[in-house]
């Protein structure tokens, strides 16, 4: 790693933000600082992909240099030239009580635990190994975007997927001579890191007492999903949250000042959200829909109404005008029932109409529903969404009596939820999730929080339907538990044992002190004491992270080091992985081209085709074995990698009958794991 190319990289972005915030009236430090960073980064992205896709320049080593040097050059003219108008306000230094002080050293205690794991451990989260990172490495492999980047069926779908934060990889990772992962893990680490600053910016918005908004910080670290989410998996949905997270900052401080230039701000936030993932349109949709309502009570000028929609299009426009236009459908590959929509024929080398039957992400909506719902009340874990929920149901009931900043991060959430379930009626998919997690609801997930930390029940009534609530959420989440099948029930994942136990009394905790009407000042003693627990589930989930660092396996981690080396990791985590990806980086030439269903081939160092991809799947049920090699070699494979792994391709869309025939495939490698086995066929004849 070069690291004066990292440095350029990363201070480029940080200089040219903080010009365009500074033009547009920000003065705050630390807002200028992290605000300024990622749009910074955003307004790259947009200008890579323009750059790539409408005039067809490469993302080179030369590239990178250029645009590096016209946002040094820019940002340091505008600096010269703003001389001592260049003022920042640093704000006033806080005076720390001793509660205070403690609730701080507990944060960045989290925060270094957690750091640690992310910059010095390889990237494991499977979404990371086949999307994510993946891309952005395909990206920064090709020069281009490509079309075929996954090992998941139709591939040619991530071609149409919103790529601002794989964009944003490829850019720290320009001026390198290779891909530098470590480079992606230190973005995602500033990535949290930034995220905990801007919600920390909107609780002191929302919330008027600093030990309040240091405990709702807390309680964010203390999720291990939002833990593996934003520090240890490079996942994008957490990229989109923060950008919405930005963006509901400028909401409220339109609604304080009515500036022109935090309506430009919104607009420039919600487009980045849009730009990150099909999620993030529904954000964007939610903040536009508020925004424009009260500009439409308070009758605020038109102008206002125009720059917000403008500067948000100028960010999302060109990759779904690019999507139109190449696929005739912007959001493809959902809502293909109302634009229909084409795809990439590896072997035909055009694009095709494709049905809507044969998308993967337009699934049955009364199921979407159901999984939408079931991320909501978070339910299927039983992890951190039961007690935020909770809290957020205590907060809603309240909620008339609270500021009216409080109300909108209220609002912002609700309209969020409602667009997200009327999406998933439509079957458009995005409300669809394997494991129930919180994920989709990542971009509200903070401002649920504040809604939760900022509650005031006052009256006996209120108390009652709050407790009322609570008390139906959890029956709900008990009986979806015994009934569910064993992959959702916390009877079968004994390692959700210990943070359901402490995220059950954190909310008997709270609702005493709502409910009961004790004064927090008097309670300082039992929210320490409450604190302290909280740290376990972080802890526990930091150092024993399913898929990400250690593997548990009978309530025991495999490693029982604290701190084991990146290899060590890598080998333990990958298990039989790490066996084909160690034959395949030694033992196959440079040039080979891999043909397979294998999903984590982000570590392999070779060109790949993913075995499932339209156009190949016709070929293995319609074709002799002398047309199916023939059209192999038309698109250059060279191998083919076959596993038994529960990611392969259904059986009658398999390859595996043609491999038998010794004229085109000879068996080079065969490994028997413990869990999967593979075997290696070069192509010949």
């Amino acid at each position: 790693m070069s690291a004066l190319e990292a440095f350029i990289s990363f201070i480029s972005p940080l200089l040219f933000g903080m010009s365009i915030l500074h033009a547009l009236g920000r003065r705050d430090l630390s807002e200028v600082i992290t605000f300024g960073f990622w749009l910074g980064l955003g307004f790259i992205s947009v200008m890579l992909f323009i750059i790539n896709q409408a005039f067809g320049i490469k993302l080179s080593y030369i590239t990178g240099l250029v645009i590096s040097l016209v946002l040094l050059v820019s940002s340091s003219i505008y600096i010269l030239l703003r001389g001592r108008g260049l003022n920042l306000d640093m704000g006033s230094r806080p005076r720390l009580k001793p509660i205070t002080v403690l609730l701080l050293i507990i944060s960045f205690i989290l925060l270094i635990n957690i750091g640690i794991r992310e910059l010095l451990y390889p990237v494991l989260d499977p979404d990371a190994q086949v999307y994510t990172v993946a891309t952005a490495k395909k990206i920064y492999d090709k020069g281009f975007i490509p079309t075929n980047v996954s090992i998941t069926s139709h591939v040619e779908n991530f071609y149409s997927f919103p790529i601002m934060f794989q964009l944003e990889q490829v850019w720290v990772t320009m001026l390198q001579p290779n891909f530098d992962f470590f480079l992606v893990r230190l973005l995602y680490f500033f990535l949290g890191v930034s995220t905990l600053i801007t919600f920390y910016k909107l609780l002191r918005v929302t919330v008027d007492k600093r030990i309040i908004a240091l405990l709702a910080i807390i309680i964010l670290l203390s999720d291990d999903s939002w833990i593996m989410y934003n520090y240890i998996d490079v996942n994008h949905k957490p990229v989109a949250a923060l950008y919405s997270l930005i963006a509901t900052f400028y909401i409220l401080k339109y609604m304080e000042d009515r500036k022109m230039t935090n309506s430009i701000l919104i607009g420039l936030s919600l487009g980045m959200a849009a730009f990150v993932n099909q999620l993030g349109v529904i954000f964007a949709a939610s903040g536009i829909i508020i925004t424009l309502a009260y500009q439409l009570r308070h009758k605020v000028n038109t102008s206002h109404t125009l720059m917000l929609i403008m500067s948000a299009m100028a960010i999302f426009a060109p990759f779904y005008a690019r999507n139109y236009l190449v696929l005739g459908n912007p959001f493809y590959p959902h809502a293909v029932g109302i634009f229909g929509g084409l795809n990439y024929d590896i072997v035909r080398g055009e694009w095709v109409p494709i049905s809507r039957a044969s998308v993967m992400y337009n699934v049955n909506p009364f199921m979407n529903f159901l999984e939408a719902i079931h991320n909501i009340s978070g339910t299927a874990v039983l992890d951190g969404n039961m007690l935020i929920f909770c809290m957020f149901i205590v907060g809603m009931v309240g909620i008339a009596s609270r500021p009216s900043s409080h109300k909108v991060t209220a609002l912002l959430s609700i309209t969020y939820i409602t667009l997200l379930f009327l999406s998933s009626l439509a079957g458009s998919g995005v409300a669809r999730t394997h494991t129930g997690h919180w994920a989709y609801i990542s971009h509200v997930y903070p401002l649920m929080i504040i809604v939760g930390v900022g509650a005031d029940i006052k009256s006996r009534r209120q108390k009652y339907a709050a407790a009322s609530l609570v008390v139906t959420v959890l029956l709900v989440a008990f009986l979806i538990n015994i009934l569910a099948p064993s992959v959702y029930s916390i009877t079968s994942r004994p390692r959700f044992f210990i943070p359901t136990i402490i995220e059950i009394s954190f909310l008997i905790f709270w609702l005493a002190h709502l409910l009961k009407g004790i004064k927090f000042d008097l309670t300082k003693t039992l929210t320490v004491l409450m604190l302290i627990i909280l740290l376990l589930p972080s802890f526990y989930f930091s150092l024993n992270s399913k898929y990400r660092v250690f593997e548990i396996k009978d309530g025991k981690p495999t490693l029982n080091e604290l701190f084991p080396s990146p290899e060590s990791v890598f080998r333990e985590t990958q298990g039989d992985n790490y066996q084909i990806i160690r034959y395949v980086n030694e033992e196959l030439p440079i040039d080979a081209k891999i043909l397979t269903v294998y999903c984590a081939h982000l570590y392999l160092n070779r060109e790949i085709i993913p075995g499932d991809t339209y156009g190949l799947l016709k070929l293995y049920q319609e074709n002799s074995t002398d047309e199916l090699v023939l059209a192999l070699k038309r698109i250059g494979v060279t191998h083919v990698l076959t596993t038994n792994s529960p990611y392969s391709i259904p059986p009658d869309w398999s390859l595996q009958r043609y491999l038998n025939d010794t004229r085109y495939f000879k068996r080079i490698y065969s490994y028997e794991g413990e869990l999967f086995d593979f075997q290696v066929y070069e192509l010949e004849g």
